[in-house]
């Protein structure tokens, strides 16, 4: 049986201090983020993320138990429950349809780094978003680089990893996905193919290799920036090659995330 602490008023001192979660310098301040949902609570608990608080109303207070019951009884020690009126939680949400459950979590710092330059090995299979500044994208591309086997995701100049947004895009894969978090991509790219990797520029140019036509290269790292923008000459420079994406003529260029999702499918597929 678990303890839930109640909580009636919608101006109470925690449901003032979570609402300030909502911004991105609070989240850089604290090392909390928040995010809704009965789907990303199971997902976080699976991925045994540090988990600090759950706020839920009545109707889902059974639902959090059963998944608390199903998981390893050392995080019962460091989670705080929370019985929410529907009010306050009307209050708390941004979702449209929203289900009733919030959690509070640490920023996960060893699975998410942040860094000038990125370090790396030559053994990981990597993939690069630039300026994805839209959260719902940057969440996207998360939840593609889980699911073909991208190892560590660099991004850079991109809308933040905690935004509400962006981890209702990503799903689960935000809290299963190694992310590195750099500031300087130029020198990164640099020190990557110092160490043996091949960094392509998605860019539509006369001097881009069509995707279908490169070789099997593990050691080729897409380099994507936003559907908008594209990328910077400086972060084009910095890669030894150029690629896009073949589609039939008169179409749009591609949604960021759905780009890259191509272009790791390309890699995953070749890996079958």
């Amino acid at each position: 049986m678990f303890n839930f602490e109640s909580i009636t008023s919608r101006r109470s001192e925690t449901v003032l201090r979570l609402l300030k979660l909502r911004k991105a310098s609070e989240r850089r301040e604290s090392g909390r983020f928040i995010f809704e949902g009965r789907k990303l609570f199971s997902e976080a608990l699976d991925s045994k993320m540090p988990l600090l608080a759950i706020y839920a109303t009545e109707e889902n207070l059974s639902f959090v138990e059963r998944e608390l019951n199903k998981a390893s009884a050392a995080c019962f020690d460091t989670i705080r429950l929370f019985s929410v009126t529907d009010e306050v939680y009307m209050k708390l949400t941004d979702e449209g349809a929203p289900q009733g459950l919030l959690c509070e979590c640490q920023i996960p710092y060893e699975l998410h780094t942040r860094s000038g330059i990125v370090p790396a090995s030559p053994d990981e299979r990597l993939f690069c978003a630039v300026g994805i500044q839209d959260p719902g994208n940057l969440g996207a591309i998360i939840r593609s680089a889980h699911a073909f086997g991208v190892d560590r995701l660099i991004i850079s100049g991109c809308a933040d990893l905690y935004n509400t947004k962006t981890v209702r895009g990503a799903m689960g894969a935000l809290f299963r996905t190694k992310i590195s978090v750099c500031s300087d991509i130029t020198g990164s790219l640099a020190a990557l193919s110092a160490v043996g990797y091949n960094p392509f520029a998605a860019v539509l140019s006369e001097s881009a290799s069509p995707l279908h036509l490169l070789d099997d290269d593990p050691s080729r790292l897409y380099v994507v920036g936003s559907e908008g923008r594209g990328l910077e000459k400086e972060v084009i420079d910095a890669c030894i090659g150029q690629v896009y994406i073949p589609m039939e003529e008169g179409s749009e260029s591609l949604n960021a995330s759905v780009a890259a999702s191509v272009l790791m499918f390309s890699q995953y597929l070749k890996r079958l």
